[in-house]
């Protein structure tokens, strides 16, 4: 972690050279609620799901109610489509569907008189993980001493495409330590690490982690192959989390009809390496 030390470091001095002396007061309290629609579909064996809640104020705990008795289906360009059930308040899954690659899907929402869509197609060719790798790396300014790894896969000549990839440690998701900072609590990792092809395009991938291993540890990497709008909301997904932007704002989302959240329909593959 100790390059994203650095970087954020040399961030905080910039803003302090630069920032104006005007303090702007934002009224983040009493805001209209919205509803919040999250779910999508893989070519991975389902049921899918899709989460419908609400939103709360910015300094509300992170605790979103949840909407019931909403009417969702799932269909796609073929005409087959899924009435999906509530399991849970505001979890409802699908029944039948099973997601397949090249095929657009359509959701749709109906709740207290207001319908909310979204388009999403999975991309028609398959990416596969190729293989991963480990390497030891010696205590730097870039590193703490360990072993990290490199994850490899083709990407498809002459069509934008968009990756993100989800990583486990022994099972686990991984926490970074700061090993120059005793007192630093551990990090969880959000698990959004994404990347596209605008400067490799048709060429070998290879993406490198920040994850520090160690001999005997198993890495195991998810590669989600996304459209564009899954990628946007993502990507401005993590900039919310990690605090970026001049203001909060929400994510870039593809809901129509008012709501906020994304649906996606992406293929998966996987792969892992145990650290030798």
């Amino acid at each position: 972690m100790k390059l994203y030390k650095y970087v954020a470091t040399f961030c905080i001095m910039i803003v302090v050279f630069i920032s104006c002396e005007e303090v702007i007061e934002l009224d983040l309290t009493n805001v209209p609620t919205q509803i919040v629609i999250e779910g999508f579909v893989t070519d991975q064996e389902g049921p899918y799901q899709i989460k419908i809640s609400q939103t709360v104020d910015f300094y509300d705990s992170n605790l979103f109610p949840t909407e019931s008795n909403a009417i969702v289906r799932i269909y796609d360009d073929s005409g087959n489509e899924d009435l999906l059930a509530e399991v849970s308040p505001g979890i409802y899954e699908t029944t039948i569907l099973q997601g397949e690659r090249g095929v657009t899907y359509t959701l749709e929402v109906q709740l207290d008189g207001t319908t909310y869509t979204a388009i999403s197609k999975m991309a028609e060719q398959p990416i596969t993980l190729d293989s991963i790798s480990a390497n030891f790396e010696e205590e730097s300014l870039f590193y703490d001493e360990g072993y990290y790894a490199t994850a490899y896969f083709n990407d498809p000549l002459a069509i934008d495409n968009y990756y993100r990839m989800q990583v486990m440690v022994n099972g686990e998701v991984y926490y970074f330590i700061d090993l120059d900072d005793d007192e630093a609590a551990p990090e969880k990792d959000i698990n959004f690490w994404l990347t596209n092809d605008k400067f490799t395009d048709g060429n070998l991938q290879d993406y490198e982690f920040p994850h520090r291993l160690n001999v005997g540890d198993t890495f195991d990497v998810t590669l989600q192959h996304l459209d564009r709008s899954t990628f946007d909301y993502y990507r401005t997904l993590v900039d919310v989390i990690n605090g970026g932007g001049v203001a909060p704002s929400n994510p870039i989302s593809n809901m129509q009809g008012g709501a906020l959240g994304y649906f996606g329909a992406f293929s998966e593959t996987k792969n892992s390496i145990i650290v030798e």
